[in-house]
C-alpha cells in the first residue's frame, strides 16, 4: 500500500493551507480515531472539521469569488472575507487581458465565462458609466471583444488573408477522377465568398457540448480545426499555452533554501537549477 504524508501548513502561503486541508479532510475519521481516548490540547472537534471544509472551499481559486460571497454573511469568516476580497480585487477584479482572451478560445464557453467573471467582479459598480450609456460590465466586455478582433487582425496580416484553410491548402488537381472533389471545393469557395472572418464564423457557431469523460482537451480540438480555422487555430494555440505565473520573491528564496541545504551545499549550479524547476 502506498503511504501518504500530510503536508505541513505554511501560515504565510494560502496554497499550502489549501493543500494541507485538501489532503487531510478525506481522512477525518482516521484522524478522529487516532485522537480517540487521548488528551491533546488541540484535538480537532466536529466544529473544527466543518470550518476546515469551509476554508478549503474558500481557497479554491476556480470558484473563490462565489465562495467569498457565500462567506460574507458568516460572522466567523467576516475578517477573512474582507482580507481575501481585497487581495482578490487587487489581482483579479480586472481579468488579465491574455487570460480573458484565452477563455474565449474554449469552444464550450466562448464569451460566457468571461461575461460571468466580469458580472461578478463589477456587480457593486454603478449601473451606468458616467458620460456613457453602457454599464461597467458592458464597457469591459466591449474592450475584450475589441482586443480579440485586433489580435485576430494581427494574426491575419502575419499569416495571410485565409478564410478557409481547405481552399488554400488543397489545390485543384485537374484530374478527371477528382472532378467531384474539385466541384466540392468550388462550391465551398463560392459559399465562403463573404466578408466574414474565421473569428466571426467561430463566434457565430453555437458552443459545443462535450461529456465529462474523457476530459476535454481544448488544444486537441483546435488541432482538428486547423483546416476550418487556420488563422484562429494558430491564435488559439498561442493564447491557450500556460502563462508565466507571478510568485512572491520570498517564496522563491524559501524554495532555494530547501534545495541548497547544509547537506546539499556543494551542488553544481546546473543541478540546483534542475531541482528548482522540478520543485524537488
Amino acid at each position: 500500500m502506498k503511504t501518504k504524508r500530510l503536508p505541513i501548513d505554511i501560515p504565510t502561503l494560502w496554497n499550502s493551507t489549501f493543500i494541507m486541508l485538501r489532503d487531510a479532510i478525506p481522512y477525518q475519521k482516521v484522524i478522529d480515531l487516532f485522537f480517540y481516548g487521548e488528551e491533546y490540547a488541540n484535538t480537532p472537534t466536529l466544529a473544527d472539521w466543518k470550518n476546515d471544509v469551509a476554508i478549503r472551499d474558500l481557497f479554491k481559486l476556480s470558484k473563490i469569488l462565489l465562495v467569498l460571497k457565500k462567506c460574507d454573511s458568516e460572522p466567523a469568516f467576516k475578517p477573512m472575507y474582507t482580507s481575501m476580497r481585497k487581495k482578490y480585487d487587487r489581482y483579479w477584479k480586472d481579468v488579465p487581458l491574455v487570460l480573458g482572451l484565452a477563455s474565449c478560445m474554449d469552444p464550450r464557453y466562448k464569451f460566457t465565462i468571461l461575461e460571468l467573471c466580469v458580472d461578478l467582479n463589477y456587480e457593486s459598480e454603478p449601473q451606468v458609466v458616467p458620460n456613457s450609456e453602457l454599464t461597467f460590465n458592458q464597457l469591459k466586455m466591449k474592450t475584450y471583444k475589441a482586443k480579440l478582433v485586433e489580435l485576430f487582425e494581427e494574426y491575419e496580416k502575419k499569416m495571410g488573408n485565409t478564410k478557409f484553410g481547405l481552399n488554400q491548402l488543397v489545390p485543384n488537381s485537374g484530374d478527371d477522377d477528382d472532378i467531384v472533389f474539385d466541384l466540392l471545393l468550388q462550391r465551398r469557395a463560392s459559399s465562403s465568398n463573404t466578408n466574414k472572418s474565421d473569428l466571426q464564423h467561430y463566434l457565430e457557431q453555437p458552443v459545443i457540448k462535450v461529456d465529462k469523460e474523457p476530459p476535454f482537451n481544448v488544444l486537441d480540438w483546435w488541432k482538428t480545426q486547423e483546416g476550418t480555422y487556420p488563422i484562429l487555430s494558430a491564435m488559439a494555440r498561442d493564447l491557450l499555452t500556460s502563462p508565466v505565473s507571478t510568485v512572491p520573491s520570498e517564496s522563491a528564496f524559501s524554495a532555494s533554501a530547501r534545495v541548497v541545504s547544509k547537506y546539499r551545499s556543494s551542488l553544481l549550479s546546473e543541478t540546483v537549477e534542475a531541482l528548482m524547476c522540478l520543485n524537488d
